[in-house]
């Protein structure tokens, strides 16, 4: 007990002056700090300087009063081992990087207990609703939800259920705009408390072109049936057109073998001058040339039937 209290008594001698400065700037009138201590048997210790808060003894063990008394008493404990202490501050490094990324991240990032509350979000979560990252904290997750219910049920069981969960989910905005997220979510468990951790970015645009390209190909898709209805319809009517054709030669040329040489024929039996030769041999040859290419589309079965025939075959 003696040792101990010899110790306390080289502690303050020490470092009061310099320890009280340090509590005074950073913690005020009340406050604590470390400091590495190596002690007698050669170990290493963080030192942990704690100011009396309470009742103030001098070193006459009376107390005394006002917090600019010479004797101000503290109390030294041992924080623990250098190693520990490294750790700790290692680890206190690692949250605070932890939180600088999640603050700058591009996604937005919400943790949300199980209840539904939103416990923390990024800058990025706050540019996406439009609501301050304060006016967000405490805020219930349904209260920016604008799926249907029975969509909202279906997601979070599928969550529960699998502990994770990638899907798209329509949000509410501050002006009530609804945007369209990607959202991935999973559950993270910290002692015997859950919590849902999403990240999600907004893919709204995303969904609007996929939509616009979707009401293309099917005006696309519409004008393409449209169109071989047409070129359906004029195949029919050029093979219409085409057959009316045909018809017209096969009559033509009936009408000619029927109507017109049969009488050139005659006119030639008859006894005929040269002249009357000459012009029956003209107008015999401009027949020729004129159904001449009649007869090329024309089988010689049809040539010599009557155009009822010609028809009913």
């Amino acid at each position: 007990r003696e040792s101990r209290k010899e110790t306390g008594r080289r502690l303050r001698s020490r470092l009061r002056s310099s320890a009280l400065l340090v509590l005074r700037l950073v913690t005020g009138e009340g406050g604590r700090v470390s400091w590495l201590n190596r002690f007698r048997d050669g170990t290493t210790r963080v030192v942990f300087a704690m100011e009396a808060e309470t009742e103030i003894r001098g070193s006459d063990g009376g107390p005394t009063e006002g917090n600019n008394a010479p004797d101000r008493e503290f109390e030294a404990v041992q924080k623990g081992s250098v190693e520990r202490w490294i750790a700790e501050e290692a680890l206190s490094e690692q949250i605070s990087r932890n939180k600088l990324v999640l603050q700058t991240a591009i996604d937005g990032y919400f943790l949300v207990d199980w209840a539904g509350e939103i416990l923390e979000v990024n800058a990025a979560a706050s540019t996406i609703y439009g609501y301050s990252q304060e006016e967000l904290i405490g805020m219930s997750i349904r209260n920016l939800d604008a799926d249907d219910s029975e969509k909202i049920k279906e997601d979070v069981r599928k969550i529960r259920e699998d502990g994770s969960a990638r899907f798209e989910t329509r949000q509410r905005c501050k002006d009530g705009k609804v945007v369209v997220l990607q959202t991935s979510i999973h559950i993270i468990a910290v002692g015997d408390r859950k919590y849902f951790c999403s990240f999600f970015h907004d893919i709204t645009e995303k969904k609007q072109a996929e939509g616009m390209l979707i009401e293309k190909e099917k005006e696309l898709h519409s004008k393409n049936i449209n169109l071989e209805e047409t070129n359906t319809a004029l195949k029919v009517l050029l093979k219409k057109r085409e057959e009316d054709k045909t018809e017209l030669e096969r009559k033509v040329m009936a009408n000619i073998e029927l109507l017109v040489k049969p009488y050139i024929e005659k006119m030639r039996e008859r006894g005929l001058n040269e002249n009357q030769k000459a012009y029956l041999n003209i107008l015999e040859s401009n027949l020729n040339d004129i159904t001449s290419h009649f007869s090329l589309s024309l089988s010689s079965t049809h040539l010599r039937l009557t155009p009822t025939e010609i028809k009913i075959s």
